[in-house]
């Protein structure tokens, strides 16, 4: 599985520091293999990072915890994770 590295994000990302959070549709189509009913699949399994909601409309993910998916995708779990901290 090729995952890219959140920090090869968009034109716009470049200009600035490693983006904090990552919108649905930039993980599909820029970072993930996958398609969207795979990604929530994985999230309902504790495979992959739960989204937060930034307001009523947007949701995202935080790109450290992408970032944390992607070292060891077959490895991570949710309860793993939290329990790390």
């Amino acid at each position: 599985m090729v995952i890219k590295d959140p920090k090869e994000a968009t034109p716009r990302e470049k200009d600035s520091s490693e983006p904090e959070f990552l919108r649905q549709s930039i993980l599909l189509k820029h970072y993930l293999p996958f398609s969207a009913a795979t990604l929530w699949r994985l999230i309902k399994g504790g495979r992959f990072p739960r989204p937060v909601k930034l307001t009523s409309q947007i949701t995202a993910w935080r790109c450290a915890e992408v970032k944390s998916w992607a070292e060891d995708p077959e490895g991570y779990s949710v309860d793993t994770k939290e329990s790390r901290k």
